[in-house]
């Protein structure tokens, strides 16, 4: 409303990621469309205002995320959340007290923190996803008060995700700085890194014998139930195993069209035919979006997420400022860790932090591309000043 008041037309100009706006304009007329065949209408409202959201975010991310001063304001911010939420997660884990939620505690996660999440998935996922903005920082800041700031904080975050137990983010975790590792790290970082981590590694070993080792056999537990093929009935990778093969049966019987937006969770608990005793929600975002939306849509969403991947990894290593490398490096690994974190939440489409994800990436992504347009035409156009002088 403020561009077209001012300027009384739309300026795309600057926008350089229009294939993902298009994406998610798609997605939304096709949700829209979908209830049409939709059985429960409610549910598939409720998940196009999620996806108005969704679309409003990265919008709103490419408009404002057009300056390195936003962008320097933005980590700290992400910071200083980050920060309240490891807080509020080890006052949890502690006390065993919580904030008020719609999830009710029992015996087995009372120590579990949640922060302000409905519940410990959700707080692990969104750890996962946001702790890389926490690397990046230690490795861009000059002050090393701020370095052991930050290293602390690191290392608290990893404590408050194990001790959530929950396992698809200890894969995430691992996935996300191997990325990291291999990908964006320099030869002499990485020795400094193997370096650290051996040196820090047998420091905590030492000192911290006995609680490591709890913490690793509650590691190895976790690991070990997720491929073990021994399982019980009513286990929770057997229930996650119906909930795919429903999801596969319904993505079938739609013709790969999908149930409708927001029909997943109506047609488990309707028209099921493995037993997931009692549980409706798909517990794995990809296959949700493909039981929802249909084929089409999860292989577009797809093809978004390995892309913004992709291009901000191509150009990370053109990137000669601190903050643009700060945020760059927090967004992949952010990324990165997000296709594996994203199956341990029941589901994703009402939660804002993942969305706000991929609005920082796509409105990054297009802050980046007008950034080094314009220093290329800079520098042309000094390079063809000098030739005439020159001449």
């Amino acid at each position: 409303m403020q561009v077209l008041i001012k300027n009384k037309k739309l300026n795309t100009e600057r926008i350089k990621v229009k294939i993902y706006i298009v994406f998610f304009m798609l997605w939304f007329i096709y949700a829209v469309i979908s209830l049409l065949w939709s059985a429960s209408l409610e549910d598939g409202i409720k998940d196009i205002l999620y996806l108005f959201t969704a679309i409003s975010l990265i919008l709103f991310s490419i408009r404002f995320l057009s300056h390195r001063e936003i962008l320097n304001h933005v980590s700290k911010v992400l910071l200083l959340i980050l920060f309240i939420m490891i807080v509020i997660g080890l006052w949890e884990n502690v006390t065993g007290n919580h904030l008020p939620g719609d999830r009710e505690l029992n015996l087995t996660n009372y120590y579990r923190p949640r922060a302000v999440f409905t519940d410990e998935n959700v707080f692990s996922t969104f750890l996962s996803c946001f702790m890389f903005f926490i690397v990046s920082f230690v490795k861009t800041t000059n002050k090393n008060v701020y370095r052991i700031f930050g290293g602390v904080l690191l290392l608290l975050s990893i404590y408050l995700m194990i001790v959530t137990f929950s396992r698809a983010n200890y894969f995430a975790l691992v996935l996300g700085f191997g990325y990291l590792f291999f990908m964006l790290a320099k030869l002499r970082e990485k020795v400094k890194i193997i370096s650290l981590l051996l040196f820090g590694g047998a420091l905590l070993i030492i000192s911290f014998f006995d609680t490591i080792k709890e913490l690793a056999d509650v590691y190895i537990l976790g690991v070990t139930s997720v491929i073990s093929s021994e399982q019980v009935n009513d286990s929770s990778v057997s229930v996650r195993l119906n909930l795919l093969k429903n999801s596969i049966y319904f993505i079938r019987e739609s013709f790969g069209f999908g149930v409708g937006a927001g029909n997943a969770e109506y047609y488990m608990a309707k028209h099921s035919i493995y037993n997931t005793y009692g549980i409706v929600n798909v517990h794995n975002w990809w296959v949700e979006i493909a039981v929802n939306y249909g084929l089409l849509i999860f292989f577009g969403y797809l093809t978004v997420y390995l892309s913004l991947i992709f291009n901000l990894t191509k150009i990370y290593s053109k990137l000669l400022n601190k903050i643009d490398k700060r945020f760059c490096e927090g967004l992949i690994g952010g990324l990165v860790s997000f296709s594996i974190s994203s199956i341990s939440p029941s589901s994703l489409i009402g939660v804002a932090f993942q969305w706000l994800l991929f609005a920082f990436a796509i409105g990054f992504l297009n802050y980046l591309r007008n950034t080094i347009n314009s220093y290329s035409i800079t520098i042309r156009l000094e390079n063809k000043s000098y030739k005439k002088n020159e001449t």
